[in-house]
């Protein structure tokens, strides 16, 4: 495998693990306790490193920790983020790749 394509999958398999961490991290919180500062910064960081999530953002049944949760927050959005990692993977490597060729 070259090295643009570890480059592309390595961003893809990032994109898809940040996508797992926050919904591991959403099943398991505790929504009794009181919405706190801290969990508006993690809602802000997961919207943030993973844009597809907002097109999701109507579906009111795509609750964490539900099995439509499952297919919808980590499998659909998971690809959606993997594949936009992938995108900007492409265009690290392209922009390495030039800058040493110009060398």
């Amino acid at each position: 495998m070259g090295k643009r394509w570890k480059t592309i999958v390595g961003f893809a398999v990032l994109g898809f693990a940040i996508t797992a961490g926050f919904y591991v991290l959403f099943v398991y919180k505790d929504y009794t306790k009181p919405f706190e500062l801290q969990d508006v910064a993690l809602v802000l960081v997961n919207i943030i490193l993973c844009p597809p999530l907002l097109v999701f953002a109507w579906c009111i049944d795509c609750e964490y920790g539900t099995p439509a949760g499952l297919e919808v927050n980590l499998v659909i959005v998971g690809l959606l983020n993997a594949a936009l990692y992938a995108v900007i993977g492409f265009a690290v490597a392209r922009r390495r790749e030039g800058k040493g060729s110009a060398r």
